[in-house]
């Protein structure tokens, strides 16, 4: 488990190759996906005007030195696709590090918000100033019709999804997480495919919603829950449900034994 500085610039050298070999390099005029005609005819006739295409991951510059249990562990974030006006045309990947760390950090909406909950309730260390740059964050879809900020609807199709896959798996190659946290159910079917997962070792549920977190507790271990930004009240909030924060418990003893 961790990583050290030389890890977390291989990450990046690497992510960076891959994008651009995938012709997903979101900058303008040079996404190509191949995937991408195929993926925009899946979609409604009214959805393929606007397209976000593409973004590029967040890495946290202490990447895979988080510690929980006191053990280093790489932390990958896998959401849905791009949310709200997300725009990703002109986007450098600097400039995304820098935007998302500050999102993060600052809580500046319900996914961002949410995702800093999880990540502080995890992680030994509570200094969001810390935390907040010891995980990394991709998206499941890469690209999305564009939509209102408060719009938390996916859009993205099974076309999109199957052929994204691809791209999720190389990815996973890259980051070699030791735990993956999925946001919703897109990401969390899309992983449990790609990892041929299917019982869960530990489940809790929200006996009010109906809402569900699962425990995996192999290598990777995946902690699949539902998309922050359905529960509003984690942006605001000072912690997470009780339900949620038993599966985090779960998962901390999983990575205490080793």
């Amino acid at each position: 488990m961790g990583s050290t500085n030389s890890d977390r610039n291989s990450v990046i050298t690497r992510i960076k190759r891959l994008y651009k070999n995938l012709k997903i390099e979101p900058l303008p005029g040079n996404f190509n996906c191949d995937y991408y005609v195929e993926c925009n005819r899946s979609l409604p006739k009214k959805l393929r005007k606007d397209i976000v295409a593409g973004n590029w991951p967040y890495i946290g510059v202490n990447y895979g030195k988080a510690k929980i249990a006191g053990k280093d562990c790489r932390i990958l974030v896998v959401a849905m696709d791009q949310g709200g006006g997300g725009e990703a045309y002109g986007e450098d990947f600097e400039t995304r590090q820098n935007e998302w760390y500050g999102a993060f950090f600052n809580r500046v909406n319900a996914h961002t918000g949410g995702t800093h909950l999880i990540v502080k309730h995890l992680v030994d260390n509570k200094n969001p100033e810390d935390f907040v740059a010891e995980f990394a964050h991709t998206n499941s879809v890469k690209c999305s019709p564009k939509k209102e900020m408060e719009q938390m609807k996916s859009e993205s199709t099974a076309m999109m999804r199957k052929c994204c896959r691809n791209h999720l798996e190389r990815e996973l190659e890259i980051f070699k997480p030791d735990l993956i946290i999925t946001e919703g159910r897109g990401p969390s079917d899309m992983l449990k495919d790609v990892l041929n997962l299917s019982v869960a070792d530990y489940q809790s549920r929200d006996n009010t919603t109906g809402k569900v977190c699962e425990v995996y507790e192999g290598q990777p271990i995946v902690l699949a829950g539902p998309h922050p930004a359905r529960t509003l009240k984690w942006k605001y909030g000072k912690s997470l449900p009780s339900w949620y924060r038993k599966a985090i418990d779960r998962v901390r003893k999983v990575v205490e034994k080793g």
